[in-house]
């Protein structure tokens, strides 16, 4: 393969350090290789954790350089920073993509934004096809609707097709904020929930009242960095969080002072 074909990709997850799958927390960054053209990733060269620390104290920096290090290659050399752009958890969402618009301006690097249910749905599909002793397609869930940023009863979610797993820059929905009641209008035949420990009952039980099958969400850079591969590269002026609903700031200055311009 012509080098030219080849990207040094940053992959970053820290959109929802809390949803944990096995107890282990999904917040981590990757770099590895990849061919936008094949719409595939080549190769892995590192991971690292973003670890937990004190109360005013953050790792993603050390993590961003720890597996820089590890892999022997510098921030000029990247050439996509891919970031899981939620929505999720407010300050770890904002932080990461601080500092991939600072990587990138360093860099010169192009950037992808990756939403969470993107990510979380292509880990869903690769779970299930290795949980299968022989993987079926035909038995596979048409879409996921992972549910995110519960608010009560609610929560956001995009539903992702196996098409948009698949194509090269798929145009994924807007996200929509989903109840109980509202499941058997918003999913069609096929689809399956993603779920965490945040997942309200009522969600829950009505899934099973229809007979909707759910499996736990997992986020990884891992699927970022495929994201990095198969979704649309975008100026870093443009990389911004996915909100499920408006910050609660906006919110407190439009009931004090009326409409925001």
């Amino acid at each position: 393969m012509n080098s030219t074909d080849e990207q040094l990709v940053l992959a970053i997850e820290n959109s929802n350090p809390a949803s944990r799958a096995g107890g282990i927390s999904p917040a981590q960054v990757a770099l590895g290789l990849v061919d936008r053209a094949a719409g595939r990733v080549l190769r892995t060269l590192g991971e690292q954790p973003i670890r937990e620390l004190g109360r005013g104290e953050d790792d993603l920096v050390s993590a961003i350089d720890r597996v820089m290090s590890e892999a022997g290659r510098t921030p000029r050399e990247i050439g996509l920073v891919a970031v899981s752009t939620g929505p999720g958890g407010y300050t770890a969402l904002r932080m990461a993509i601080a500092a991939a618009k600072m990587i990138a301006m360093v860099s010169g690097a192009r950037c992808v934004s990756v939403p969470s249910a993107w990510c979380a749905a292509r880990n869903a599909r690769l779970d299930l096809r290795s949980s299968q002793a022989k993987p079926d397609e035909s038995a596979e869930a048409s879409a996921f609707a992972p549910l995110l940023s519960v608010k009560g009863e609610q929560a956001f979610t995009q539903i992702v097709t196996r098409a948009m797993l698949d194509q090269p820059n798929p145009a994924l929905p807007e996200g929509i904020l989903v109840g109980p009641n509202d499941l058997p209008r918003v999913l069609s035949a096929g689809t399956a929930l993603l779920i965490d420990d945040h997942t309200p009952k009522a969600l829950l039980e009505r899934a099973a009242s229809l007979n909707i099958p759910t499996y736990r969400t997992r986020l990884s850079a891992e699927a970022v960095l495929e994201g990095a591969a198969r979704l649309t590269e975008i100026d870093l002026s443009h990389l911004t969080p996915i909100y499920a609903r408006e910050p609660e700031a906006v919110t407190l200055w439009r009931q004090r002072h009326g409409k925001v311009n």
